[in-house]
């Protein structure tokens, strides 16, 4: 039984419970590249080398390119996210505590999932990378990343930015995103970045996470812009959500779950973006 059934079982509550605010994950799934329906605890990504095209003259053979492909590879693992429901403990509260467990467990997962996106940027050699220069998400930095992906032939895929809420709040300052002199959409009407493409760049903006988040040490945190095709994810298991009564301890158990892994394909197509969430 969850201690938060314990906690409320003698109080009277509203029929509406209030989850804790807490990230809702899966933000990263549609900016990157997917790979569903992997059978084993392995999966490598093929990254082929630049062709190049070559004169021939009149019945000469053909010359070829010699394609080479290097795999990237990536290791499954498995995640899940369970509590059990005390079939007294229902009988004593006045709302339904497994609808409550999947909203929370769903939730978990999600976070995991950016986290796992977060984890292989963190672990590659980004082509790209501007420093903090004791400056926050500027749009001079905005700027250097997209020419830096785009002198790498890079971007065409979609281009996706990961940024913390610190970032955003800097951005929304920048005239340059903001005004209606330089854009048509208004970003203070929908009260932020997140889920906007502006600037040919989607924004995903990660707030908070006990799983870790965007790294920070001290000061500085370490966002990232992408190609979509530049960041992969193979999937054993997609995620589900499973309720199933457990006789021996009287309760319902309540459990979402997945298998995947996450890894950096192609570092042409990342950029490492520092700030200083101070400046």
């Amino acid at each position: 039984m969850s201690i938060f059934v314990t906690n409320v079982a003698v109080t009277q509550f509203e029929s509406d419970v209030h989850a804790e605010f807490q990230a809702k994950g899966f933000r990263t799934r549609n900016s990157i590249r997917l790979r569903n329906n992997v059978v084993g605890a392995t999966l490598s990504f093929p990254v082929s080398s630049q062709g190049i095209a070559q004169q021939k003259a009149l019945q000469a053979d053909v010359v070829p390119m010699n394609i080479e492909y290097t795999p990237i590879p990536v290791t499954l693992t498995n995640w899940h996210a369970s509590d059990y429901s005390d079939i007294f403990a229902q009988a004593e509260i006045n709302f339904d505590e497994r609808m409550e467990l999947v909203k929370t467990s769903a939730m978990s997962i999600g976070r995991r999932m950016d986290q796992m996106v977060i984890d292989a940027l963190d672990a590659s050699t980004p082509a790209t990378i501007i420093v903090d220069g004791g400056t926050n998400f500027t749009y001079d930095k905005l700027r250097t990343a997209i020419a830096g992906l785009h002198a790498n032939n890079a971007g065409d895929g979609g281009i996706y930015c990961l940024i913390s809420a610190e970032a955003e709040s800097q951005l929304l300052d920048e005239e340059q995103l903001t005004s209606s002199f330089f854009v048509n959409q208004k970003v203070i009407e929908n009260g932020g970045l997140q889920g906007l493409k502006l600037a040919g760049v989607n924004w995903i903006v990660i707030g908070n996470m006990t799983e870790g988040g965007l790294s920070k040490a001290g000061n500085i945190r370490q966002c990232y812009m992408y190609d979509k095709q530049a960041i992969g994810m193979g999937i054993g298991i997609d995620f589900r959500t499973e309720i199933n009564y457990v006789p021996e301890k009287l309760s319902w158990l309540v459990s979402s779950l997945f298998k995947a892994g996450a890894v950096a394909i192609d570092p042409l197509g990342i950029v490492q973006i520092a700030i200083d969430e101070t400046a």
